[in-house]
């Protein structure tokens, strides 16, 4: 009797218009901000368990984007098959089983999926172990809310779709600013459960108060209790075509996104905050073209996409032709949000009337989802370079010219005038030219090509004033080299040369016996070029396709040094991290007297490396007067803080080996009798920088880090 009671009471207060406005606007933002604002925290979470590998947060955009169709594609059945009561009594029993399955933090479990198996599929099964029921539930609500709102008021309900979307744009533009930089990973899981359990408690009154439309309605709104729907309102009122548009339009907005975000990732940092700005502003797209009043205009947004592709396109042959990071990030994301506007005004000018709005949103949601299958699995497989961005910047330019075409009322309809069509012409020729042209130079002269889930490899040989060599990158990134000539092949190059700060340490301990020298990150084996009899070298390296390259005597044979000269030399595939860990733990402590971190994947250095947890790690396996010798070259991060407040935090002193040519920076830690020694011995003949830096404090741990204070402005 008392929940029939409390029933009643819920019932007689929702059925208030204002209400029922208030409660539908609440639960339809709040779920739209915990939809995107969990995105980002637990792929941060997981992003370790990987490498911190930019593949992640790809593979992480498709799961949720394929839970998001799965959403769309459960409210679409139940509002089309299922009378009203069952569409309460189902859905009240899914918001009880995600909260019952709260918290969301991964537990150690979860780790063991990731020991086996494809990476991509690995942060799939994480992913949806720990918050696949709580993220499909919120992926619902803003379907489910506007059909309750259009049974409710029978007005058009689309306009909600721009208030769900302004909530996931406040989720995304809150977290890089406030969430991150304020809370540790643990309490955002936890902040985040508590947001869950409220916002499933205003989706239960919101399904309640869908009892309080006219019955006469229900038919329209969501089919008939028997299962039957008006024939003017079949699904097949909508062509198969329209929807495959719809489809293709959504896919090419995010194949977009996805490709810029891997882009950012490649070259800058895996970090939440290079994430969350491609996808808010790819949402900010969808709230413009969704609003009541659409801002999409055909001519000015086509315009802008024009002009900022084709400063893309530049880019993409030139990617050290703008080195201000600010600066690069404006480019590509007014190329994305041009080109997000044409995808999805194209998309609102073919949307369909209220009663199809769950088959729409189900297009929409596929059309996503496509995308994410894309980028994260089929391009890797058909792709040997990171083919997805210049394709998704050239479907955004045939979109544009389809339909201006087309439309009638375009101001280019048919053709003309002949004069705008000659300047977009025109305009197309050069940037197709510049695509093209990018998407050939990296690999024209390439012998070699590798792509997996760690990124893209090649192999070039280049022809320098002292010799040719074969020089391996990662993307643009240079990775390593090896002269060809015998009488050269043996000699330390780039970053790792003599005159480099790593020279500096190598030459110091040049005179110990049985040196035990540890290596995260594997490169093309060049560290090998200081091996002598006796010494032990061990390296670390996740990604498969550089251990076979490096250890291919055909291609480079520096490795292969080791052996000849009487030293000995293992490779441990895996996450160094998480190896030394896992050694560590197992009483195997390395004692390395040189404990070198050279951890790149593209222009990027893992985060979950350099924090005070990892530091602590590298400690315990370095011997009493061993030094770790971490390579911080980057063009838009400034690492020296980072490693200076480690060495700090740690009672170490650092120093800074600045070799101007290799145009290296190297920041070498230990105690201080080592680095006393280091700069009043060898030291003399290098040049040592004392470098005072103005930023202010900078400690990463695995809780927290803050990508902001090292940004190169």
């Amino acid at each position: 009797m008392s929940f029939l009671w409390f029933f009643t009471r819920v019932h007689s207060v929702l059925s208030a218009r204002d209400v029922a406005t208030r409660v539908l606007i609440a639960t339809s933002f709040c779920g739209a901000f915990l939809l995107f604002q969990v995105q980002p925290v637990i792929s941060k979470i997981i992003l370790p368990w990987f490498g911190g590998s930019p593949a992640v947060w790809t593979a992480s955009m498709f799961f949720f984007q394929a839970v998001l169709l799965a959403g769309y594609c459960y409210a679409h059945l139940l509002v089309r098959f299922l009378p009203l009561r069952f569409q309460v009594g189902l859905h009240l029993g899914l918001v009880i089983l995600a909260i019952s399955l709260l918290p969301i933090y991964p537990s150690d479990s979860c780790r063991l999926l990731v020991a086996h198996g494809d990476p991509t599929w690995s942060v799939i099964k994480v992913l949806a172990q720990s918050v696949g029921v709580q993220f499909f539930l919120l992926s619902t609500t803003a379907p489910l809310t506007q059909v309750w709102w259009h049974r409710v008021s029978y007005e058009s309900p689309y306009w909600l779709y721009a208030i769900s979307n302004a909530g996931s744009l406040l989720a995304l533009i809150t977290y890089p600013f406030f969430v991150e930089p304020s809370l540790g990973m643990t309490w955002q899981a936890f902040v985040w459960g508590v947001g869950f359990a409220c916002v499933a408690i205003l989706v239960s009154f919101c399904s309640l108060m869908s009892f309080s439309g006219p019955e006469k309605k229900e038919a329209e709104v969501c089919g008939s209790g028997s299962g039957r729907v008006d024939a003017s309102l079949s699904l097949n009122a909508i062509s198969w075509k329209k929807c495959t548009v719809w489809i293709l339009l959504s896919s090419c907005g995010s194949i977009f996104l996805l490709s810029v975000t891997s882009h950012f990732s490649q070259n800058i940092a895996v970090v939440p905050f290079l994430w969350v700005m491609p996808l808010t502003v790819y949402l900010l797209s969808f709230i413009l073209t969704f609003s009541k009043s659409s801002f999409y205009n055909r001519t000015t947004f086509g315009i802008l996409m024009m002009v900022s592709t084709i400063f893309c396109a530049i880019l993409y042959v030139h990617d050290d032709f703008i080195q201000n990071v600010v600066l690069l990030l404006a480019i590509h994301l007014t190329a994305l949000f041009a080109g997000c506007m044409v995808c999805h005004g194209e998309l609102f000018r073919l949307r369909p009337p209220p009663h199809h709005l769950t088959l729409f949103y189900l297009a929409v949601s596929l059309g996503g989802a496509i995308g994410g299958l894309f980028v994260s699995l089929i391009a890797p497989l058909i792709f040997l370079q990171f083919y997805e961005y210049p394709i998704a910047l050239m479907a955004c330019w045939l979109i544009f010219i389809t339909a201006s075409l087309s439309d009638k009322a375009s101001r280019l309809y048919g053709g003309k005038p002949l004069w705008a069509w000659g300047i977009v012409v025109g305009l197309l020729i050069f940037f197709t030219y510049e695509i093209q042209k990018g998407m050939t130079q990296f690999i024209s002269d390439a012998f070699v090509l590798r792509r997996n889930f760690y990124g893209v490899l090649s192999v070039h040989m280049v022809v320098k004033p002292e010799g040719p060599v074969l020089s391996l990158r990662n993307g643009t990134i240079q990775h390593g080299e090896q002269f060809l000539e015998s009488d050269q092949s043996a000699e330390p190059t780039t970053y790792y040369a003599k005159s480099s700060g790593l020279g500096w340490v190598m030459d110091y301990f040049s005179d110990k016996e049985k040196r035990r020298v540890g290596m995260l990150g594997l490169g093309v084996g060049t560290i090998a070029a200081y091996s002598k009899r006796g010494d032990v070298f061990r390296a670390y390296e996740i990604n498969p396709d550089v251990i076979e390259l490096a250890t291919n005597s055909e291609i480079f044979s520096f490795w292969e040094l080791l052996q000849n000269r009487g030293a000995k030399g293992k490779i441990i595939q895996g996450d160094a991290r998480i190896s030394l860990e896992k050694e560590r733990g197992e009483g195997d402590v390395q004692n390395f007297d040189v404990l070198v971190l050279d951890v790149f994947s593209g222009d990027a250095i893992p985060v979950h490396l350099l924090t005070r947890q990892a530091f602590s790690v590298y400690l315990d396996h370095l011997s009493e007067n061993g030094v770790i010798a971490i390579h911080v070259s980057n063009r838009h991060l400034d690492l020296i803080p980072v490693v200076r407040d480690l060495a700090v935090h740690n009672g170490l002193r650092w120093s800074i080996a600045r070799d101007y040519k290799t145009l290296s920076d190297w920041v070498i830690v230990g105690n201080e009798k080592v680095l006393k020694d280091m700069v009043n011995g060898v030291g003399k003949h290098y040049r040592f920088l004392p470098v005072h830096t103005s930023r202010g404090v900078v400690m990463w741990t695995d809780d927290y880090s803050n990508i902001f204070k090292v940004l190169k402005f």
